[in-house]
């Protein structure tokens, strides 16, 4: 995530993959994914792992998140 914090969006895409191979369901790192990919410019790809996260947020804090990131991705498309 250090990667990500950076602009270095390479590196994190890697990382974060490796991250999803080793724990697939676990919403925090497919929320980062999907962060890093919108960063990225991969918007399409961003929503669906947001709402891949959003399936697996236990937290209601964290689904919240999920939520908001979703809807501000959405609302980006509009403009």
């Amino acid at each position: 995530w250090i990667y990500f914090k950076q602009a270095r969006y390479g590196p994190a895409l890697e990382y974060l993959k490796r991250s999803e191979a080793i724990s697939p369901l676990s919403a925090v790192t497919l929320y980062h994914l999907g962060e890093c990919l919108r960063s990225n410019g991969d918007e399409m790809a961003a929503q669906r792992y947001l709402e891949k996260a959003l399936k697996f947020a236990g937290d209601s804090r964290m689904k919240e998140l999920i939520r908001y990131r979703i809807k501000s991705g959405l609302q980006l498309k509009k403009k």
